[in-house]
């Protein structure tokens, strides 16, 4: 599963709605200043309001030092009376067969073990079987989309629309224009397949009667079932009858199971059912928003050089990654875990090596009567020594880069820039997930340049396609390595996007 594309309109520069389809390597070219930062911060957006309830728009999570102004100042034109827009559609991808355990379609928090629970009534198990499993295994994509305005009520600005759609087709709409006003389901596309049983006979047979399609009446037997179930006779678009907890003041539903009201009489597996159903369809989509977002790296235009004796600092923080530091500590922690990624890491080095070592700072004074002895150390001043060494010195990691040429041990900061700077990339393209990077080529050579091609392949090749890469670059010597990869039938063209980011005249 990965992002697919990213919609934003109103969003700094951009002012109406421009669509970026993403692919496993997307690299985004242009000129300084031209927005593809733009592109990048969006993402990063998104991901505060959905993984953090972060919708203020100052330092953003991954990358505390963007700040990015607040909200008034990522508005297009700086004019908060429009609401800002951002959507990103996934590529769900299908199981490995037709049972509903190998589908990609997520599990409502609070609804699934209710929902799956066969308690032997084999009449409403076949039922609940049908009309929620006959669905999950043909959804192939869905999508978000979030609007964003200032409310001038509270002084901040709010989620005031979630929408959400499934294999390319809205499937509703929840809505919070004011806060002093629940959030409410304002449209429902009862039509959308996830909603329809494709046997209705037995729908018919088991849940109620047929209604003809006139004017008024219920689309499908969902409609009409959900219409017995929650109070009230008013028209559906607009009402409260679904009971919708928010994130904070927002319309974000949580991610959790909805409510209905109670009109009629049903069995506890009938209501679950029509809960689960409307939940998988609402809440489901944000559930797997949540899941690509969270999965989120960065990694800056300017990655910092590893302070001296690196190994005492435990980068670890998902912001550590926006300076590169987090990959040094990422090695280590590799390394104390018995891998040998540096290893990996070093190949794509040139001219060094990286060697991780394990060393203990040892307290002279705790050993001093040792030290200061005259004649010859003996054997069990030796084993004394070790000891103290073994037990009473704390240890650390080191980090080295070790001259192929000459066999010499330096220190990262005893190097050109360029090492720094390319071996958070390196790092990172091995991890699972979406990784942004900005000038992953800054100060390296056009030989390394050309190297950062290879990089991203292996990275989405060893991450069993979970791997996916947004680029924010001015090497040429990148994009033609990539095509040359494709010449070559190494790369696929459908897995590598280019885009030229240009303002407008």
């Amino acid at each position: 599963m990965r992002i697919s594309a990213i919609e934003l309109e109103n969003f700094k520069g951009i002012g109406n709605r421009v669509r970026v389809d993403l692919k496993p390597i997307t690299l985004l070219f242009g000129p300084n200043s031209a927005g593809k930062s733009t592109i990048l911060h969006a993402l990063m957006y998104l991901r505060d309001i959905i993984v953090d309830g972060n919708p203020f728009a100052r330092n953003l999570a991954l990358s505390p030092g963007h700040d990015l102004g607040g909200f008034k100042n990522i508005s297009h034109l700086h004019n908060i009376d429009k609401a800002v827009v951002l959507r990103i559609d996934m590529d769900l991808g299908l199981g490995t067969g037709d049972r509903f355990e190998h589908s990609n379609w997520p599990y409502v928090t609070d609804y699934a073990e209710v929902q799956y629970e066969d308690r032997g009534d084999s009449k409403e198990w076949e039922l609940r079987r049908r009309l929620t499993r006959e669905i999950e295994n043909e959804i192939k994509s869905a999508w978000v989309e979030l609007s964003i305005k200032w409310d001038e009520t509270s002084d901040r600005p709010r989620v005031i629309k979630y929408e959400m759609g499934i294999n390319g087709e809205q499937v509703g709409v929840i809505e919070r224009p004011d806060q002093k006003v629940s959030a409410f389901i304002s449209q429902l596309n009862f039509d959308h397949p996830v909603f329809k049983s494709n046997d209705h006979q037995h729908w018919f047979n088991d849940c109620g009667r047929h209604y003809p399609p006139e004017e008024g009446n219920p689309r499908n037997e969902f409609e009409q079932e959900l219409r017995e179930m929650v109070p009230g006779n008013e028209a559906w678009e607009g009402t409260n009858r679904v009971h919708i907890t928010v994130q904070g003041q927002s319309a974000l539903p949580n991610r959790s199971a909805l409510h209905l009201g109670f009109k009629g009489t049903f069995s506890e597996h009938f209501y679950n059912m029509m809960v689960g159903m409307l939940s998988q369809a609402i809440v489901g989509p944000l559930e797997l928003a949540y899941s690509q977002l969270e999965t989120l790296r960065y990694l800056g235009p300017l990655r910092s050089i590893p302070p001296r004796d690196f190994g005492d600092e435990v980068f670890e923080k998902e912001s550590d990654w926006a300076t590169g530091l987090a990959a040094w500590s990422a090695l280590v922690k590799d390394y104390e875990g018995g891998g040998m990624e540096h290893e990996v890491v070093g190949q794509h080095l040139g001219n060094y090596d990286l060697r991780i070592r394990r060393i203990r700072v040892l307290d002279r004074d705790s050993v001093a009567h040792i030290l200061d002895s005259e004649g010859p150390v003996t054997s069990q001043q030796l084993s004394e020594l070790w000891s103290a060494i073994d037990n009473r010195s704390p240890a650390r990691w080191k980090v080295d880069l070790v001259d192929k040429r000459s066999g010499a041990v330096i220190e990262p900061r005893d190097v050109g820039v360029g090492i720094s700077q390319l071996v958070p990339v390196i790092v990172a393209a091995r991890r699972t997930g979406f990784m942004c990077v900005e000038q992953p080529e800054l100060h390296l050579h056009p030989k390394m340049q050309v190297e950062l091609g290879d990089i991203f392949i292996e990275g989405r090749d060893g991450n069993e396609d979970e791997g996916q890469f947004l680029i924010e670059t001015h090497s040429e010597h990148l994009i033609l390595r990539l095509l040359r990869r494709i010449r070559e039938g190494r790369l696929m063209p459908e897995d590598v996007g280019v885009f030229y980011v240009d303002c407008q005249a």
